[in-house]
């Protein structure tokens, strides 16, 4: 499950012979409750309400991963060398768990000339090195860098070629 994702599932039966639900409803409120050593578990509870010949409220606790990526591009600059540009980033994250880079995109296009994955642990930091030719790429151009995540997050930074 996704950091960002709350998943769900719950399961009402109601047996009675003339029960009718009118009404179901379902209220969140995220507070934390448990930390487990190495795992953040966060419970959130929720209240269910139903109402049918008899009215009851039960409130279920669900696990919610708190844990997040937070990839920073907190340099990117290019320079001229031999046939076309190196970019480099220097990409921070300052999120609570380990980021995957999967994909690295330029101007949408999937680059292929790093060594994917590249894994980013909390609070760590790395440099990436963009190689671009010259002929694909003109001198004055704006190229868009994204950085794409197994998580599905993506983090784009515009870098413009001396």
């Amino acid at each position: 499950m996704q950091s960002r994702d709350l998943l769900i599932i719950i399961a009402v039966a109601v047996i009675a012979s003339v029960a009718t639900a009118s009404l179901f409803s379902i209220a969140t409120k995220t507070t934390v409750t448990e930390t487990v050593t190495n795992t953040a578990t966060v419970y959130t509870p929720v209240t269910i309400w139903m109402t049918t010949t008899l009215s009851t409220t039960t409130t279920v606790y669900i696990p919610v991963d708190s844990c997040s990526e937070n990839l920073q591009i907190t340099y990117a600059y290019a320079t001229v060398v031999q046939g076309g540009w190196r970019i480099e980033l220097k990409v921070e994250n300052k999120g609570t768990s380990t980021a995957i880079i999967d994909t690295i995109f330029v101007n949408g296009v999937p680059y292929t000339g790093v060594n994917l994955p590249i894994s980013l642990e909390a609070g760590k930091n790395t440099i990436i090195t963009i190689t671009l030719q010259q002929g694909q790429f003109n001198s004055g151009q704006q190229v868009e860098i994204k950085l794409h995540t197994a998580s599905g997050k993506e983090y784009p930074k515009m870098v413009t070629l001396p």
